[in-house]
């Protein structure tokens, strides 16, 4: 009775081992992605023509904060591209695969662009998405598969906002690397 106690015991250690080792690949790699620690490793850019400001906010999807980028100017011929929220305070692997989630509102409706990219020449885009937003919070994944660099500092995730006046809210931003572990073997049998 004892051997089959130690060996159940063994069993659980095993288990606990495992959902551990799987969980510190999957701890997410931005910094601050919940904006409870203010601003910090956020910034943004606006291109000539444009203005704004960016804030911490308590029109949090979690937690007590989230940020909340104002474009408060915009051109006669405004570009997305040239209002964002940004940060380069992470780094990424070539060959592993990345998620990306996070919630995302703003004021009115308003079409955002979503970036991850290699951020010098030659600007190599990872992934990227276009997504509606309205005065609802939303979840929205990016899922970048191989990443084709490597790089301690030199990637940036965006929210490029800059068609419109207008107010976005971003919170709970993760991103995980999802790349199965070498000695990876599924458990699934067909």
């Amino acid at each position: 009775m004892i051997k089959v106690a130690g060996r159940d015991i063994f069993s659980i250690l095993l288990c606990f081992s495992i959902i551990l080792s799987v969980n510190v690949k999957a701890q997410n790699i931005i910094p601050n992605g919940n904006f409870e620690d203010g601003l910090s490793n956020w910034d943004t850019y606006f291109a000539s023509g444009y203005s704004g400001t960016l804030i911490q906010s308590t029109l949090e999807h979690s937690g007590t904060y989230a940020a909340r980028i104002n474009v408060t100017q915009v051109p006669s011929n405004p570009s997305v591209l040239n209002a964002q929220l940004k940060t380069t305070d992470f780094h990424i692997q070539a060959g592993h695969d990345y998620h990306l989630s996070m919630w995302l509102k703003a004021d009115r409706n308003v079409d955002i662009q979503l970036i991850l990219v290699k951020n010098t020449p030659p600007w190599t885009w990872l992934a990227a998405k276009t997504v509606s937003l309205n005065t609802t919070y939303q979840h929205i994944d990016l899922l970048e598969t191989n990443a084709p660099f490597s790089s301690d500092d030199d990637v940036r995730l965006a929210i490029r906002c800059g068609n419109e006046v207008a107010k976005i809210y971003v919170d709970d931003v993760v991103l995980t690397d999802c790349t199965p572990p070498a000695s990876y073997t599924s458990l699934q049998t067909s």
